[in-house]
This record gives structure tokens, C-alpha cells and sequence, in this order.
């Protein structure tokens, strides 16, 4: 007896002797069921049995429940009608079974053929599974493998009820396989197996021996659909393209359209988005064609995806509404509900967050009217996005958490994983990045154990970027690089090159610049090769912001400019990333031109410069605003610090250049203010570092306030001791950072120790004291002293002229002998010129402290090659004293020669003749004690001895010449 025959007798029998129960008829092919279920209709027909088929449809005509009762008491009533058909919505199948009240019938229940309709129809079956317990006639589902699989995997309860799978083949003895379905996203949810692409491949050996044409394209199509399932993309390609030259030559116009789809698919998760919309649009001309409604809205709603991808939110909209209008147009509501969704997404990606709400609420009604459980978990998902991007955390888990449930109800073990994942994101964006490790933890298990490689490759990415956050290079590597491995299998070359450009900043970050270069080149190469500028363009600003980093400003100007001119303005944090930096890059040439270029054309040059940057930072803080779209206390609180400081920035900036004393300290007030609120947002290591910026903001304010009290000596005194205590309390703050604000620290302590020697002058000129003059010149060593300690992050050349400055009037106090006025003036003038030169280095490296690594993701890891700096107050930062600084004198900034150096005193011969005497004394009791340990004569030590007289002697007399100087 064949083989089908033996199985249709069983379930003949089967259902024959029951009270009901579930069960599968799965069917290699149509003509397979189609033949079989005729057999079996004619032998339940033969012994009274009343058939009745249900056929599931969606976007068709469909009977309203009214409709539905009407029909059944008909047939439970009529004799006649012994065969009987309707047409009902998914939600209306139990409630269709259980309005049959006559005599015995078997129901014959056919699925509609689309992937997206199958896997909404198990998520009903797996809710509704407790209506069916109450049905009385056997049920028949008639399935191919591929339903069969969706229901197994995406209903588990309702599965757990089958009373039987029966399979009929057309194949005489091999597994059979399934019809094609068009696949409309990666909804398979557990692995292929090994075993499953096999049968197929074998299948499709018959097929084409046989010379079934026909079949053989079918099943090409379904090979390209399984390998897309396992993520093996470019397999799929290969099937698929197989699958439209045979369907093109079979004259097959509507399979050759679902296959362009498909191939359309596969491009735009390999990130080849040009090549997906080429297929897209050849889809959707033969859709246009054939008049087919339905394939032109499933094709709409892919290209509304990838435009998304893409960024081009406009027409990805655009697409979504025709999209929508044709689901309208046939009333189909779950159709509608995933268009609601997939607005919803393209607004919060635009940051329009109160659009995006608006249409995932429609998405939510339409959901829990039709009892779709799984989809409304999918839109708790997406509101946990949107109220995440808006950093209102706490009800982005609410959300996530409800999402949680209903997944864990259906046993959506990938459902799951994704809302793990995003609370992962959640806690990341929080700053707690235990709890995000924990979460991406448990999506990466799931990934793992289902197979779904590129959702894998993403949550190794995610876990990279948390542990490059915290600091943990080696670990943040690791998962770079496997994320790397996946997609480079996946053949994804978009995400390989998101993640060479991951790869950059680490090993920026570590130090090592030249393999840190290496990535960076990969990422741009893959980039360019795609056509995509707006990637090319993050990659050249992270390259920018690595030779920032390392003092390269040319090279830093150059890429910055470049990104600038590639990022999408709207992009969002990248586009303000790249105008901050630029803007860093500008600042930090304006304080290298100042030592470079002659007085009377730097101020020019520098003013020019400082004008460009000031324009910058406030175009940059514009951008946080503008791209947001949000008022401030609705940002993630990252980029609101982020945007208080960059509009901070703009004000101090503007005031290095200010002459008028009453504006500039108008805009450092506006800059402390902002700074102020910036502190609001901060956390741990950022909130010491803003402490210390404020605190050396206001040193600055000090200084520039004491040109307006040009006649009220008290009252510059006041304010000269405010300016450094202020510079005091930021020391104390950047040097409670440990070796990332030591840079800061001693660049404020030598500025505090400067101004605390100009004081000390001002006292000994009023007070005519000398000890003052020698206070004043300790103070200076200080400060020499400080910057001599950071002289790595100084440089040389700065380091020479600044000791050379303080030298210098080290050396005019020295020379007034008892007390000289005039020569109190030129130490004062001179310590001006060491303020003013000194300026710089100080301004310079404070701007590295103001803006943070990275938009969005401030951290508390030390800053690698370069240390920030809180800044120096000077006069180009405002120091600018004039008028009294006494009752009987004025200190001039514009008068004063410059005094001779004090020559060093050389060595006397008293020096020589004491130091020798010295080392003869040490050099015999030295080999007196040497022949008394070794038990040998004092002649056999000459020479041990002769060495260290002649080593004692040099020592001696460089003591006598040290401390002959110290005393003068």
C-alpha cells in the first residue's frame, strides 16, 4: 500500500473514533493536499459526516460574525448541506468552530498562504487555545512544512493539544517540503536544521530530474527562504537568483515578483540598500502590472524599511502611507496595525516623539481589538524605544517590562531576547552598566541558543560599546571582534564597517593610534564601496576627533571639516559631535598661533579664530536642540549635560577676545550659568570635573571684574584674593581625579601661586618690604615648579619660554637692593608678561576637560595621552590690572625696561682648596677601612682611594657653588 494511503487510513480512523482534537495534515505540495483532502471529504461524505471547510483570509472578503452564525445554524439544522465553505478572519477561527451545533462534521481549516498572516494566525491560535478544548467535531488543519514549523514554534500551547500529524509526499521516498512564502522579515524564530535544508536539497534533485520545472522553482525559492532564516545571506542570494531565472522562463510573473522582493530583503539586511530598492522597484513594476493590490503594500512597506535604514525619513513615510492606504482600502486591520508601528519608528527616529506615540497607539487599539497579544508586545517594545530616546527611563521599562510578560506567555523566546537587549540599552543610557551587562547577557544566551546570528552580532556590538564605556578595553575588543566574525560570515558589510569604526576609538583610547588608523581605513573603505557618505562621514569625525586628541590639529581640522560636509545634519548625535570637535580644533589653533605669530598681528589672527569656534559652539548647541526636537528637560541627560556645556563654551570663548570689561563678564556669567546646569546632569568623575571649571570660571570673572575698579584699591584686593581661592578650590577638584585632572591641577596651582606673587609685590611695594619681594619670589619657583612637572603635557617649547619668563622676574626682584620701587614695577610688569605668555597652555587644555569624549556617553575612564586642564586665568582670559597699586604709584602694563640678568657666581679657589682637602681626608679614612676589613696593606687600595677623592672633590665644590647661589 503507498505510503499516503497508509496514512490517510490512519487518520481516517483516527477521527472517525473521536470526540475531537486537533489535527495536522502536513502536505508537501498543493496538489498533494488538494488531492488529499479530496479522499478524505468523499470518505467522511460517505458515512454522513458533514463537511465543512474554513478558509482564513485576510485582505479578502471575510464574513462578519453575524455572518458566521447565520451560516452554521444553517448548516447545523439542513440534511442537505453536507458541504459547506466560508471565509473568516483569523481572530473569528474559534469562534467559528464552536458555533456548529448539529450533527457529526469534520472541519477542514485551510491557512492563508503569507508568512507575516501565518505567524499572526499562531500567535491567535496560542491565545485562544482554551476555546478549542470546547469544541466537539474533529478539526483538520491542512499545512505544508513551513506552517507547520510557524505553529509548532510561535503557538506552543496550542501545539502541545495535536492529536496527530499525518504527512503525504509527492515524492515517493524522500521528506517533501513546503510551498514558497514570501519572506517579509526574519520572523524565524528557532534554528533550521542541517536536516530540513537537506530534505529540500533533495526535493529539489527529484524535481529537476524529473524535468517538474515548475516545482523545482518552487523549491529553489523555499531554499533561499531557509538559508535567510539561518542568516546565511549570501547562500540565500544564490537560491533566489536561481529561483527568478527559472520563474522568469516558466513566464511566472507574480513568483518572480515575491522573489525580487525577497532578494530585496537579503540586500537590505546585508546593508546594500542601493541593490535592495533596484529589486524592490522591479517588484513592485510587476505588482503594478498584474494589478495585484496586496503584493504592491507588502512591497511599499519594504521600501518605507530600507528608506528608513537609510535615514531618508521623508520618503520612507511616503512609502508607509500608500502602504497603509491600500490596507484600508481592504479593511485589513493587522496590516494596518504593522504600518501604524512602522510610522511610529520613523518618527521617533526623526526625534518627533509625540508623532511616533500617536502612531504606535493606533498600532496598540487595533491590536487589543483584534486579541493580538504578540503584535501588542511588539508596540510595548517600540514605546520603550521612544520613551527611552526621550530619557524618560523609567517608563521605557514599564513598557519593556509588559512586553516581557506577554512574550514569556507565548514562550517568544526571540520576542524575549529583543526586549532583554533593550533594556540592556535602557540601563546603558542610564549610566548603569552592570545592569545593562546583565541584560545583554541574557539576549546574547537566547541568540545563541536559537541561531539568530545577526541579532547576535548586534548584541556583541552592544556589549562592546558598555564595556568600552566602563573602560574595559580588552573586554570592549573582544565583542568587537565577535561581532566582527558574525557579520563578516553574514557577509554584512554595512555592520562590519559599523564595527571596524567601534574597533577605531578602543584602541584609540589604549593608545595604540596606528592599528586604532587600521579600522578606521577598513570602515571608510566599506563605506565609500557602498555609496554611503553619511557613514564615511561618523568614521572621518572619529578619526578627526583621535588626531584632536593627540595635538594633530591640522589633521583634525581637515577630517572634522570633512565629516561635517558627509553627516545628514539631522543626524543625531553625530552631526553635534563633529561641531563640537571642529570647534575644539579651531580653539586650540587659535592658542598655537598666539605663541606663533608677532603681537600685533596674532591678536588679528587669533580674534579671527576665536570668532570662528565661538560660532561653532553655539551652531553645535543649536544642533542638540534643533535635532531633539525636545525642550531640555526632556533629553537623555548625557547630551543635556552635553548641551548646557557647549552653549557654556560659546560664552567663554567669546569672552577671550572681549575688550569691554562689563561684556566679557556678562558672557562668563551666561558660561558659568550654563556650566551651573550642565552640573545638574552629571555623575560621578563629571561632577568633580564641572566643579572644577566652574570654580576656575569664576577665577577668570574675578580677574576681569578688577579693570572696573581701576580707583578702589580695596576692592581689587578683594577680588585678586577671591581669584585665587577660586583657583585653589579647582585645583582641589582636578587633583581629587587622580593622574586624569593632575594636567588640571597643576596648570591652576602655578597660575594661583602667580597671582599670589603679584599680590605679594603689591603688599611690598605699599608696605616697602622686602620680605614681601622674597615671598613673592618663592611663589614663583612654585609656579615654575608646576609647570615644570607637566611638561609632557605643556610641551618643551612652552615649558623654555614660561621658565624663561619666571626666571626672569625672579631675577629683577632679586636685584633691588633694599627697597626700589622701580624695580617693583618692572617685577609687576614682568609678571604680567608671564601671565600673558603663560595664557595659552592653560586655556588651551581646558577646552579638552569642557568637551566630553563623546555625546551621550560621558564616562569616568581616564583620559589617555592628553590630560585636561581646569585653565589658568590670565590676560587673554581677562588679567588686566591698571591704575593704583598703592597711594603713591601706578603699575603701568606698558612701561618698564626690561632689567638685566643677575650673573651666577662662579667658583671660588677657597671652593677647590676646601674640596680638596675634604676628599684627601675622606679618600685615606676610606682606604684605612678597606685595609682593616680585607686584612691587606693600605698600599694596595691607591687607586680605589684616588677615585673617590677625585669623585668627593667635584661633590664638594658643586655643594659649595649651590649653596653660594641659594644664599643670594
Amino acid at each position: 500500500m503507498p505510503r499516503n494511503e497508509k496514512e490517510l487510513l490512519k487518520l481516517e480512523t483516527e477521527i472517525y473514533h473521536s470526540d475531537g482534537g486537533i489535527y495536522f495534515a502536513d502536505c508537501d505540495t498543493a496538489s498533494t493536499r488538494d488531492e488529499m483532502a479530496q479522499q478524505l471529504e468523499n470518505r467522511f461524505l460517505n458515512k454522513s459526516i458533514k463537511i465543512i471547510k474554513v478558509k482564513i483570509r485576510v485582505g479578502e472578503i471575510e464574513s462578519t460574525r453575524d455572518e458566521i452564525a447565520r451560516h452554521l445554524e444553517h448548516v447545523s439544522s439542513s440534511r442537505d448541506a453536507r458541504r459547506s465553505e466560508i471565509a473568516i478572519r483569523a481572530n473569528d477561527l474559534a469562534y467559528t468552530l464552536n458555533r456548529y451545533r448539529g450533527d457529526d462534521a469534520v472541519f477542514f481549516v485551510y491557512l492563508p498562504p503569507k508568512k507575516p498572516e501565518l505567524e499572526d494566525l499562531a500567535r491567535i491560535l496560542n491565545y485562544t487555545r482554551e476555546e478549542f478544548a470546547k469544541i466537539k467535531q474533529p478539526i483538520i488543519i491542512w499545512v505544508d512544512k513551513v506552517s507547520l514549523g510557524i505553529i509548532a514554534r510561535s503557538a506552543p500551547d496550542f501545539w502541545a493539544w495535536r492529536a496527530r500529524v499525518s504527512e503525504f509526499r509527492s515524492v515517493s521516498d524522500g521528506p517533501g517540503y513546503g510551498g514558497e512564502v514570501e519572506a517579509v522579515g526574519a520572523i524565524w524564530r528557532e534554528k533550521i536544521s542541517d536536516e530540513e535544508i537537506q530534505s529540500y536539497e533533495r526535493a529539489l534533485a527529484e524535481f529537476q530530474e524529473r524535468g517538474d520545472e515548475r516545482e523545482a522553482a518552487k523549491v529553489l525559492g523555499q531554499l533561499g527562504i531557509l538559508h535567510y532564516r539561518r542568516d546565511e545571506w549570501d547562500l540565500a542570494i544564490e537560491y533566489y537568483e536561481k529561483s527568478s531565472v527559472a520563474k522568469e522562463a516558466l513566464g511566472d510573473r507574480h513568483g518572480l515578483a515575491s522573489t525580487y522582493n525577497n532578494l530585496g530583503l537579503v540586500y537590505a539586511g546585508k546593508g546594500e540598500w542601493d541593490l535592495a530598492i533596484e529589486y524592490y522597484e522591479k517588484s513592485m513594476k510587476i505588482f503594478e502590472t498584474l494589478g495585484d493590490r496586496y503584493g504592491l503594500a507588502q512591497t511599499y512597506g519594504n521600501l518605507g524599511l530600507v528608506y528608513a535604514d537609510k535615514g531618508e525619513w521623508d520618503l520612507a513615510i511616503e512609502y508607509y502611507e500608500k502602504d497603509m492606504k491600500i490596507f484600508e482600502t481592504f479593511g485589513d486591520r493587522y496590516g494596518l496595525a504593522q504600518t501604524y508601528g512602522n510610522l511610529g519608528l520613523v518618527y521617533a527616529d526623526k526625534g518627533e516623539w509625540d508623532l511616533a506615540i500617536e502612531y504606535y497607539e493606533k498600532s496598540m487599539q487595533v491590536e487589543e481589538t483584534l486579541g493580538d497579544r504578540h503584535g501588542l508586545a511588539q508596540t510595548y517594545n517600540n514605546l520603550g524605544l521612544v520613551y527611552a530616546g526621550k530619557g524618560e527611563w523609567d517608563i521605557a521599562i514599564e513598557y519593556y517590562e509588559k512586553s516581557m510578560k506577554i512574550f514569556e506567555t507565548f514562550g517568544d523566546r526571540y520576542g524575549l531576547a529583543q526586549t532583554y537587549g533593550n533594556l540592556g540599552l535602557v540601563y546603558a543610557d542610564k549610566g548603569e552598566r552592570d545592569i545593562a551587562i546583565e541584560y545583554y547577557k541574557k539576549s546574547m544566551k537566547i541568540k545563541e541558543a536559537i541561531g539568530a546570528r545577526h541579532g547576535l552580532a548586534q548584541t556583541y556590538n552592544n556589549l562592546g560599546l558598555v564595556y568600552a564605556g566602563k573602560g574595559e578595553w580588552d573586554l570592549a575588543i573582544e565583542y568587537y571582534e565577535k561581532s566582527m566574525k558574525v557579520k563578516e560570515a553574514l557577509g554584512d558589510r554595512h555592520g562590519l564597517a559599523q564595527t571596524y569604526g567601534n574597533l577605531g576609538p578602543v584602541y584609540a583610547d589604549k593608545g595604540e593610534w596606528d592599528i586604532a588608523i587600521e579600522y578606521y581605513e577598513k570602515s571608510m573603505k566599506i563605506f565609500e564601496a557602498l555609496g554611503d557618505r553619511h557613514g564615511a562621514g561618523i568614521t572621518l569625525a572619529d578619526i578627526g576627533k583621535g588626531y584632536l586628541d593627540r595635538s594633530y590639529l591640522a589633521e583634525a581640522k581637515r577630517n572634522l571639516e570633512e565629516a561635517t560636509k558627509k553627516i545628514r545634519p539631522d543626524a543625531r548625535p553625530h552631526y553635534p559631535n563633529a561641531l563640537n570637535w571642529l570647534a575644539v580644533s579651531l580653539r586650540m589653533i587659535a592658542d598655537q598661533k598666539k605663541h606663533e605669530v608677532k603681537l600685533a598681528s596674532s591678536d588679528v589672527d587669533r580674534a579671527k579664530l576665536v570668532s570662528d569656534a565661538a560660532e561653532l559652539y553655539r551652531e553645535a548647541a543649536e544642533m542638540y536642540e534643533s535635532t531633539h526636537g525636545l525642550p531640555l528637560a526632556r533629553m537623555p541627560r548625557s547630551l543635556t549635560m552635553d548641551a548646557h556645556l557647549t552653549r557654556g563654551l560659546s560664552y567663554s570663548v567669546q569672552n577671550i577676545t572681549e575688550g569691554d570689561a562689563n561684556k566679557a563678564i556678562e558672557l562668563l556669567d551666561s558660561a558659568i550659568t550654563e556650566m551651573k546646569a550642565s552640573l545638574e546632569f552629571a555623575d560621578g568623575a563629571d561632577v568633580i570635573r564641572l566643579k572644577g571649571v566652574i570654580a576656575s570660571h569664576k577665577a577668570k570673572q574675578c580677574v576681569r571684574e578688577i579693570d572696573l575698579h581701576k580707583k578702589d584699591a580695596e576692592k581689587r584686593d578683594r577680588l585678586l584674593d577671591r581669584a585665587i581661592d577660586y583657583l585653589g578650590d579647582a585645583s582641589e577638584s582636578f587633583g581629587s581625579l587622580g593622574e586624569t585632572g593632575a594636567c588640571s591641577s597643576k596648570t591652576c596651582d602655578g597660575c594661583r601661586h602667580l597671582y599670589t606673587a603679584l599680590g605679594l609685590i603689591r603688599d611690598g611695594y605699599r608696605e616697602e618690604s622686602n620680605q614681601k619681594i622674597k615671598d613673592a619670589i618663592y611663589e614663583l619657583r612654585l609656579a615654575e615648579e608646576c609647570y615644570q612637572h607637566i611638561s609632557n603635557e605643556l610641551g618643551t617649547d612652552v615649558l623654555d619660554q614660561v621658565n624663561e619668563i619666571l626666571r626672569r622676574v625672579a631675577d629683577n626682584l632679586k636685584n633691588a637692593k633694599g627697597f626700589d620701587p622701580g624695580g617693583a614695577v618692572d617685577a609687576a610688569n614682568n609678571v604680567f608678561d608671564a601671565l600673558d605668555e603663560i595664557a595659552g597652555v592653560g586655556l588651551r587644555n581646558m577646552i579638552k576637560i569642557l568637551v566630553f569624549d563623546e555625546a551621550g556617553n560621558v564616562t569616568e575612564r581616564q583620559i589617555p595621552t592628553i590630560k585636561s586642564s581646569g585653565g589658568d586665568i590670565a590676560k587673554d582670559g581677562g588679567v588686566i590690572f591698571s591704575g593704583d597699586m598703592g597711594d603713591n604709584a601706578t603699575i603701568n602694563i606698558d612701561t618698564g625696561n626690561k632689567p638685566p640678568s643677575e650673573s651666577r657666581k662662579s667658583v671660588s679657589l677657597w671652593d677647590y682648596v676646601l674640596g680638596a682637602i675634604g676628599a684627601i681626608v675622606i679618600g685615606v679614612i676610606t682606604a684605612i677601612l678597606m685595609s682593616l676589613y680585607f686584612e691587606e696593606p693600605i698600599k694596595n687600595f691607591r687607586i680605589p682611594a684616588g677615585i673617590i677623592c677625585v669623585m668627593m672633590l667635584l661633590i664638594i665644590i658643586y655643594m659649595r657653588y649651590r649653596i653660594s647661589n641659594s644664599k643670594t
